[in-house]
């Protein structure tokens, strides 16, 4: 019987002694050990005799960990006599027991039992391990157990298995032995990872998953997913799956490259490469991003080797390059030693375009120097003015909304010059709130001891710089329109060349004498000798514009100014034509190979061109076969209303009543010729994107994050997705395993 309180009572406790603590402690006594004598002396001078008498029966010890020492358990047998605890009897040991001593092990083998296969808590999840009838296997979790009821009930009430069974609960249970059931168990979890990763890569940085994978995670249960693992999925899983959907979309199709080079902030040199193509999925051209490519040396050599091994990564053969198209600068387009030089000698017919949108540009940088250098410098420093003073900004708004009866004024634009013909803008938007600024400017000049603020004051007060911006608006918004049609992803390419030549018409018709106009037609007008003065009217009958001449002839200006003024202005659409003739010739030339295949003249039955005149380098077959093609397309009965690039897709898809494609070559040449870029400026809009993903505070993101971000980005724009209606498919969790850290 147990060791009762009244025998406790009659030999009172003594705490245990260092020595006898230490003694016991450091015995090797484990469970189920037997007490050695010495080690019963000891417990009869610190506890008592009576306490020792009851243990006389091959007394049994164990200790407890919650504490140095622990508190000393005795037992008879296996019937459990007494706890001591710092030398103090215990009345209920049994309560301490049920939390303190871990279960035995049975003496006879537990096995698999098959009934518990039907058991309401065990069905769904237990399975038995094929060969070793001694454990348990867990579906969800994919784990061992040993195959005790009380073991398995414990492990089903686990966090980690209620997290794995959660999710698979509505979908299915995969059955043991299932070819599938491992990989799939675990599919509704992977879809929702990914989705977030694609938000993620879409809209924030990657640092915000570690709190949203937390909030996730509490509230749905089976999620954890933080910056690490996010950024394997990104780079790992998300990005090849573009990737390779990309490059199996190119194909064997004709390809063109838009090139541009950049350094990012933290001073690394890229090279941004993105291409068009006809895709086979949309049977429609498609612009989109293709990669960046890090420069050793940002020379011809080192950037056209870039390209080369780029190409070969990607599985892209060089032959099937149609063309690049560049900004312009030396090192991509020079005529000596430059990228394209070094690429036409792998790609013989590889063709080059510059960039209109930048050439646009350039013509109106080059015309603006022509005029007054102080109309810089006041959009310039009206900008600056503002930029960085609220209380500025404040009296400003004070002074509009009384001019302008309340309202807000809309803020001044910075003219900046990486983007296009801003100066436009600026001008726009100076002029709308030209009365205020006139205000504005008069009361700073006389309440601020500024030096700005007084030449401001003067120039704004000044008729002639309000002449030179109502004559620029017009003429620049022209400028700014054309240039806009160039940067659109998608539209009719010939339209795009059409407005530029019209442009030029339009230009040429303000200055150039009728007599010029009418001996020439519109061939002989593009190749003008625009240098020579006899070509012109004199600048008091030339066009200005009729709202800049009313506002002249209205001014109180001396007529010698007036007359200067208009010849500055002459000046500049003399110097606009130039800079288009010398600029341009490419373009023009690619507009004279486009309207050979309009839909108009290709449907016609006369003035047809002939077949000598078609560009040979675009067409892969014989002349007999392009010829029969070319002769033939006239009857088919095509529409001539569509766009260039829709309606010769639907030639090439044409076919005659034995189900060939008769006019296949034909289509394909003239497809070549539509894959060629008409701007750079999708390779602009990258580096916009660069930018955003790599700033300050991200200053140290690698590489391959940073066109794994890309990619995921172009992709999902490219299918017609976001990050919402983005459906992870099958074979993308195929990815999502150990592999992709």
């Amino acid at each position: 019987m147990n060791y009762s309180e009244q025998q406790f009572a009659e030999h009172p406790p003594v705490p245990i002694h260092c020595c006898s603590i230490a003694h016991i402690s450091m015995c090797p006594l484990k469970k189920n050990t037997h007490l050695t004598n010495a080690v019963r002396q000891d417990l009869t001078s610190d506890i008592g005799p009576a306490a020792i008498d009851t243990l006389s029966n091959k007394p049994l010890i164990s200790r407890s960990v919650q504490s140095e020492v622990g508190p000393l358990v005795y037992f008879k047998g296996h019937e459990l006599v007494c706890k001591i605890v710092a030398g103090h009897f215990d009345p209920d040991p049994f309560m301490w027991l049920s939390s303190s001593i871990m279960p035995k092990w049975g003496k006879y083998k537990k096995c698999y039992r098959n009934e518990w296969e039907t058991d309401p808590e065990l069905k769904t999840w237990i399975a038995a391990v094929t060969g070793d009838d001694s454990k348990a296997r867990c579906k969800y979790c994919n784990t061992e157990i040993r195959a005790q009821l009380n073991d398995l009930k414990e492990h089903g009430a686990t966090k980690k298995h209620k997290s794995c069974c959660a999710p698979s609960v509505k979908s299915f249970a995969v059955p043991v032995g299932s070819g599938v059931g491992q990989n799939t168990v675990k599919d509704d979890q992977k879809r929702r990872e990914l989705r977030i990763a694609t938000y993620v890569a879409c809209h924030t940085s990657i640092n915000a998953v570690q709190d949203l994978s937390d909030i996730l995670q509490e509230e749905m249960g089976a999620f954890k997913m933080h910056r690490t693992k996010c950024t394997a999925v990104i780079t790992s899983v998300l990005a090849p799956h573009f990737r390779e959907e990309l490059k199996a979309d190119i194909g064997e199709s004709p390809y063109s490259l838009y090139l541009d080079e950049t350094t990012d902030i933290s001073v690394n040199k890229l090279l941004c490469i993105c291409v068009k193509y006809r895709s086979q999925k949309y049977n429609r051209f498609v612009s989109t991003y293709l990669g960046l490519v890090n420069l050793l040396t940002a020379d011809a050599q080192g950037i056209s080797d870039a390209i080369v091994s780029f190409l070969s990564e990607c599985g892209l053969d060089i032959k099937n390059m149609v063309g690049i198209a560049t900004d312009g600068a030396s090192v991509m387009v020079g005529k000596n030693h430059s990228v394209f030089t070094l690429l036409k000698q792998k790609q013989p017919s590889l063709q080059l375009i510059r960039c209109v949108c930048h050439s646009l540009d350039i013509v109106a940088h080059k015309a603006m120097q022509l005029l007054p250098s102080n109309l810089d410098y006041m959009i310039r420093e009206t900008y600056n003015w503002f930029a960085h003073s609220a209380k500025r900004q404040s009296d400003y708004s004070s002074v509009y909304k009384t001019i302008n009866d309340g309202g807000c004024p809309l803020k001044f634009i910075s003219p900046s010059s990486t983007r296009w013909l801003v100066i436009s803008d600026c001008i726009e938007r100076i002029l709308e709130q030209e009365d205020a600024l006139k205000l504005h400017f008069s009361l700073v000049s006389i309440a601020e001891h500024c030096y700005a603020a007084r030449l401001l004051n003067e120039m704004y007060s000044d008729k002639s710089n309000s002449l030179y911006m109502h004559f620029l608006r017009p003429v620049l918004m022209e400028i700014k329109t054309v240039n806009k049609y160039f940067q659109l992803e998608t539209g009719d390419t010939l339209g795009v060349f059409r407005d530029l030549d019209r442009l030029y018409m339009s230009t040429l018709r303000r200055i150039v004498k009728p007599s010029v106009l009418r001996m020439n037609n519109d061939s002989h007008l593009r190749e003008l000798d625009l240098k020579s003065s006899s070509l012109y009217l004199s600048h008091q009958d030339a066009d200005l514009g009729s709202l800049f001449q009313q506002q002249l002839d209205a001014s109180t200006l001396a007529p010698e100014l007036k007359d200067r003024i208009s010849a500055r202005c002459f000046d500049f659409l003399k110097e606009v034509l130039v800079q288009y003739q010398m600029r341009l010739p490419a373009s023009m030339e690619m507009l004279r190979k486009l309207e050979l295949f309009c839909p108009t003249l290709v449907m016609s039955k006369i003035d047809r061109p002939g077949v000598k005149d078609l560009p040979a380098e675009f067409f892969s077959c014989s002349v007999d076969i392009l010829e029969s093609q070319w002769r033939n397309i006239a009857l088919a009965g095509f529409s001539s209303n569509r766009a260039i690039d829709a309606f010769w897709l639907e030639v090439e898809a044409f076919q005659d009543a034995g189900g060939n494609q008769c006019f296949k070559d034909l289509a394909l040449g003239v497809i070549r010729l539509l894959t060629l870029p008409i701007s750079n400026a999708h390779v602009e809009r990258a580096f916009s994107q660069v930018t955003l993903l790599k700033d300050d505070t991200r200053n140290r993101m690698r590489l391959r994050l940073l066109s794994s971000l890309m990619e995921v980005r172009s992709g999902l724009s490219r299918n017609g997705l976001t990050s919402a209606t983005f459906k992870p498919p099958r074979q993308l969790l195929a990815r999502f395993d150990s592999s992709m850290y």
